[in-house]
């Protein structure tokens, strides 16, 4: 029993045990990186050599880069388990920055074709370490698409590494300022990843996922303790984005990863973009919302979005093409198109008398409590100072509690909207519901 005693401890301290063996690695291959900055530094001021200098700043940026791969790691895979490849890993990769950072040598001693040689045994350690946390991952983060991805670009940025450093070592030999150039450039590629890596693995709070599995946008009417919470109906304002994010996640995640088939968190960023978009003058910016807030603390209640007169312009669409495109690729901008395609999205309004509703949704805490309701007041009153004499929205089929709280109010179901999409959902055609005012 002793030995699956100490076995088991090892596996639940892995992650400390990881952290402690590259803090020593890592601290050691700084001390000795370091080290031989006072002799670099005296070097470039006599000699003003950008190519030994230029390599410096890579091998410090590396030495950052190492790190954070594996702290975030250590920090973010909580189902890493046991394995040798890994440890074995960390003692190769040091021994290697041990080996790259010795070739650091001032003045014209310096081989940028044997420094690079060296490097490129790192990419090769860093591309195996990357693909074989790729393939470990893949069967318990699938749907979680940007860790998938996260470990694809930095597979990809330590070859874009790599082909520098091909080029350097198979090349005849370059003047010094190319040399510096491409050191530079690598450079860059290593802190972009870096920066890209930090984005991914540690979301601002105002970014953070959402449970996919939140209520539907009209549970307003599912039974809660609390009484009836006063609200005041006003139009959103660009500070109220985050709030808006809050309750569009909350109240139609599956909808909009089933668009985008993407994770809550990319969903969240892209919704975000969406609503900022040409300063939020579109029929899903941040301007056609009208926000519920509580009277007693101004807390963000629920929402309201009528359709608009506005339209999005050229501009507006080849912009959110554009982020869509960035943070899902070419292949994640076409299919987000064609399942919006798929959707039909909404049927429009039938006469300039119809008020339709695209979307009504309270915050999960607040569900239950009148906000609903009054949201619908809001919608009847609009309609009326618009003379309009229609109300009209569209339910999901298996969304009983959304059917059950608009037929309470007076809807009634008229028509059956079916889609290719619908399937993908699970929750059956959309049904078009109307109220007489």
């Amino acid at each position: 029993m002793g030995r699956w005693r100490i076995r088991r401890r090892f596996v639940e301290s892995w992650v400390s045990t990881v952290l402690a063996l590259i803090s020593i690695i890592q601290g050691l291959a700084f001390n000795h990186l370091a080290g031989r900055l006072p002799e670099i530094y005296a070097d470039f001021l006599v000699r003003h050599d950008f190519v030994v200098l230029t390599h410096f700043l890579l091998c410090f940026v590396i030495l950052l880069r190492i790190f954070q791969t594996y702290l975030l790691a250590a920090l973010d895979y909580d189902e890493w388990s046991v394995n040798f490849f890994d440890l074995f890993l960390v003692f190769v990769i040091g021994a290697l920055e041990y080996l790259l950072f010795s070739s650091l040598i001032a003045g014209p001693r310096f081989s940028a074709v044997d420094f690079h040689l060296r490097l490129s045994l790192i990419s090769i350690a860093g591309v195996l370490g990357y693909l074989g946390a790729l393939l470990r991952l893949r069967p318990t983060v699938l749907e979680y698409r940007a860790e998938i991805r996260l470990q694809a670009i930095n597979a990809l940025g330590t070859l874009a590494v790599q082909a520098i450093s091909t080029f350097i070592i198979f090349s005849p030999p370059q003047p010094a300022a190319l040399y510096s150039s491409l050191a530079l450039a690598a450079t860059l590629l290593v802190i972009a990843n870096i920066a890209y890596s930090i984005r991914i693995s540690l979301p601002p709070e105002s970014r953070r996922p959402f449970d996919a599995e939140a209520e539907g946008p009209a549970a307003a009417a599912a039974p809660r303790t609390a009484g009836r919470l006063e609200v005041l109906i006003r139009p959103a304002e660009r500070e109220d984005v985050p709030a808006l994010l809050d309750l569009m996640m909350g109240g139609f995640a599956e909808f909009y990863m089933s668009i985008f088939d993407a994770s809550p968190f990319l969903t969240r960023v892209l919704i975000g973009k969406i609503l900022l978009a040409w300063d939020g003058r579109h029929p899903l910016g941040y301007r056609s919302f009208h926000l519920a807030c509580a009277r007693d603390d101004g807390r963000a209640a629920g929402l309201i979005l009528f359709e608009s007169d506005r339209r999005y312009g050229l501009l507006t669409l080849g912009r959110l093409s554009l982020q869509t495109a960035l943070r899902l690729g070419l292949v994640g901008l076409v299919r987000s198109w064609r399942n919006l395609r798929a959707t039909g999205v909404h049927r429009r309004a039938q006469s300039n008398a119809e008020l339709h509703v695209v979307y009504l949704t309270a915050a999960e805490p607040c569900r239950g409590r009148g906000v609903g309701a009054q949201l619908l007041d809001f919608a009847r009153t609009t309609a009326r100072a618009h003379r309009q004499t229609l109300l009209a929205l569209e339910v999901r089929e298996n969304n009983e509690n959304a059917r059950r709280f608009f037929a309470g109010a007076g809807f009634r179901a008229e028509e059956v909207i079916e889609s290719r999409h619908d399937a993908r959902l699970g929750q059956g055609p959309r049904i078009r519901m109307t109220l007489a005012l």
